[in-house]
């Protein structure tokens, strides 16, 4: 007997569990771009540029500089 186009037990578990790793890869990129941005966003800063922003400042002196 025939029962129309309907999915079987297993037709609907793959279904879901496709729609999850959909889900799973969507959520993944969000947060690789997410913390790619925050990262471009902090900037990358070399050890000189730290040590001179700290002595500018006054948090280290011209001694323990060099």
């Amino acid at each position: 007997m025939m029962y129309g186009n309907n999915m079987s037990t297993g037709g609907w578990m793959l279904s879901i569990v496709g729609t999850l790793i959909i889900l799973a890869l969507i959520v993944a990129a969000v947060v690789w771009l997410a913390s790619s941005l925050k990262s471009r966003a902090e900037g990358d800063t070399s050890g000189s540029e730290i040590l001179n922003r700290r002595l500018a400042s006054g948090e280290i002196t011209a001694e323990q500089y060099d």
